[in-house]
């Protein structure tokens, strides 16, 4: 057993795939020789996702030329997350670490990365130096992970490290990012559970810009306000709709729930754990209200501008039989379907 597994999600990117296994196993690169991780005890995953270009012969190429490369072509494209998640269910190794196949490592990157998140039991993420080119360029700096901020702002990149027993507990990445978002997604469904990420302050990932990137494509409005919905849909108890995201952008108005405790164990308290409901208030409160529900103790507001939200699904009997002026003054609402991509049909 290996120990760690190295899951490469690729769609079209045959042309960089040399380059990202150079920097596991050593050889060339684009940005000269590698000599290859310092942790040698690893296997690496090259997760096809149905491309259209020659992957699947350069990476039947690089499993010849090392026995700790293998090969997995997904029946249909379904994403980055699609394509994570089949590359971590195949894996020998209860450690898990994410390299993008357009991206590098440097030398220390699986010893580093598994070093820090195993010491704590949690998950680690480290800064990104960029290049592009043959060139190295800035490091993209990232902060230590705070939960209550996590909802609103990314707190680092693609560079993830952490358990095959977490990734199952927080659910995986959730298939429906399969636009992009996938590794803030991870970061969020894995605080959500109760872990807790390491960051380390070193460059060890090296992130290829040479406008392939979808990152370089979904910064618009359209595109923000639509990953908004979609992890509104996801964890609609972090999320309302003055909920604002991504870098620069103002805090939301109301605070994510506390983290929970990490584990299996910890996080029966957590609202929405259960599921979740939709309600509309259709009282008469002109202004926003505080409604303690029962039997999770969760508040809520309604009322005034905040008419309609999610509550914990338990909390549902309470909230139906809540009387005003003689009347109901709330009602259950359908789920709302997932959102659809800006431009996608």
């Amino acid at each position: 057993m290996p120990k760690v597994t190295v899951v490469l999600p690729c769609y079209n990117y045959g042309r960089f795939l040399p380059d990202a296994i150079a920097s596991l196993v050593g050889g060339e690169t684009s940005l000269g020789a590698m000599p290859g991780q310092t942790l040698k005890d690893f296997e690496a995953i090259i997760v096809d996702d149905e491309s259209q270009d020659d992957t699947e012969k350069i990476a039947r190429t690089l499993t010849e030329l090392d026995s700790r490369i293998r090969y997995l072509r997904m029946q249909r494209n379904g994403g980055t997350a699609a394509a994570l998640n089949a590359g971590i269910a195949e894996a020998r190794s209860p450690h898990i670490s994410i390299l993008s196949a357009d991206d590098m490592a440097r030398p220390d990157y699986l010893q580093k990365m598994l070093a820090a998140y195993r010491q704590q039991n949690t998950f680690s993420y480290c800064n990104l130096q960029m290049f592009s080119d043959g060139k190295l360029g800035n490091e993209m700096r990232f902060g230590d992970y705070r939960w209550a901020s996590v909802p609103r702002r990314c707190p680092g990149g693609p560079a993830q490290a952490f358990s095959k027993e977490a990734w199952a507990i927080a659910g995986g990445f959730p298939p429906i990012m399969r636009y992009g978002r996938e590794d803030w997604a991870m970061f969020i469904a894995l605080g959500y559970v109760g872990y807790t990420g390491v960051h380390i302050r070193e460059p060890l990932y090296l992130y290829r810009r040479e406008e392939q990137n979808r990152s370089l494509r979904n910064k618009s409005p359209e595109w923000v306000e639509f990953f908004r919905k979609q992890f509104q849909y996801l964890w609609p108890g972090l999320y309302c709709e003055e909920t604002k995201m991504c870098c620069g952008q103002s805090a939301a108005k109301r605070q994510p729930a506390k983290q929970p405790a990490r584990g299996r164990g910890g996080v029966a308290n957590l609202p929405g754990r259960a599921g979740m409901a939709r309600v509309r208030y259709t009282g008469s409160a002109m202004g926003s209200k505080l409604w303690q529900g029962k039997p999770s103790n969760t508040k809520y507001n309604f009322g005034g501008k905040q008419l309609q939200g999610y509550i914990d699904r338990d909390d549902l009997p309470w909230f139906l039989a809540r009387v005003e002026g003689g009347e109901t003054c709330f009602v259950e609402l359908p789920d709302e379907p997932p959102p659809v991509a800006p431009g996608v049909p």
